[in-house]
């Protein structure tokens, strides 16, 4: 049946044949699309990425500091001038030194404490080793990170400590 009306309108012109197929196929109009408004840009920051320091090397000092002092004994010197040939491979890292102390007494005491016995330790390797001030770091950790039994004298003199942290650059 569609052939045969096909043909009838083919005879018809060309332009008449178009619009009666359309019509009588239900061809779907053409829409427009609403246009939508611009969208505003936005500037993302990059977040900040601070470096990340990474220990290459560590030694622990033992100066078993005596009990609520930060000054150095004649056992502890000899323990300095080991780190002192630990240090001089590094002289152009940074170097962290971290100081601790016992848990006997208040912490906030403690804390200040560890950061004098770390100040001790950080003067001596400037002195002694050469190390550029601007390259040494000293932080009090208080009675953080024991390493020796809190309970007992003698683990409470092991945690009595500096420990020197070679830094990459």
């Amino acid at each position: 049946m569609y052939k045969e009306f096909l043909k009838r309108l083919f005879i018809w012109s060309g332009n008449i044949l178009l619009v009666v197929f359309v019509v009588s196929c239900g061809a779907p109009a053409v829409k427009e699309t609403p246009k939508q408004p611009p969208v505003a840009k936005t500037e993302t920051k990059t977040p900040e990425v601070k470096a990340v320091e990474k220990e290459i090397d560590k030694m622990t000092v033992m100066m078993h500091f005596n009990f609520d002092r930060s000054t150095l004994t004649p056992a502890d010197i000899k323990e300095l001038d080991k780190a002192v040939a630990f240090v001089k491979k590094y002289q152009s890292n940074k170097i962290r030194i971290n100081g601790y102390s016992d848990i006997v007494g208040d912490e906030n005491y403690n804390i200040k404490l560890s950061e004098k016995r770390a100040n001790v330790t950080k003067d001596y390797l400037i002195k002694n080793a050469g190390i550029k001030p601007e390259n040494i770091t000293a932080k009090g950790n208080g009675t953080t990170d024991p390493i020796g039994d809190r309970t007992t004298e003698a683990g409470r003199a092991m945690n009595r400590r500096a420990v020197i942290s070679i830094i990459s650059q």
